[in-house]
């Protein structure tokens, strides 16, 4: 993930219209393994929606539904296991309130920036959460 970001950032790729629909069929399988595996839903998925150029609004329906549909197949899959319990509940519903906030302000944000920075700074986000699940796993692993 971190590598196929950095590349991003340095030499963006764009993906040929005639390419588009194969592209996210297998980004959104990769997308699945990997969210089945670690709960983030993102990768691939995110990165080929920006080589694809969706515009921004473009851009945060598809992320989001896919971030969305990733959330709620996991919250079924966790509940279905038994893994959810009522303090779970709870604190999801007391962070609704906090999370709409910053949806707003970073609305606000997304609506001032150009189409390149805005894809920059999606990239950048996704860079620095490969880095902290690597930093993560690592000390994880030398803490084990």
């Amino acid at each position: 993930m971190i590598i196929s970001i950095a590349a991003q950032l340095s030499k963006p790729l764009k993906v040929s219209p005639e390419r588009k629909t194969m592209l996210y069929v297998v980004s959104g399988f990769f997308s699945g393994l990997f969210g089945g595996l670690t709960s983030f839903f993102g990768f691939p998925s995110l990165q080929v929606l920006i080589a694809a150029g969706l515009q921004k609004t473009e851009f945060i329906f598809a992320a989001s539904f896919v971030l969305f549909t990733g959330t709620i197949v996991l919250a079924v899959g966790l509940g279905s296991q038994g893994l959810v319990t009522r303090y779970d509940g709870l604190m999801s519903v007391l962070l609704f309130v906090p999370a709409v906030l910053g949806m707003l302000i970073g609305q606000r944000l997304r609506d001032r920036m150009s189409p390149q920075v805005f894809a920059r700074v999606v990239l950048m986000v996704l860079l620095a959460t490969g880095a902290s699940m690597l930093i993560r796993g690592v000390v994880g692993w030398l803490s084990a």
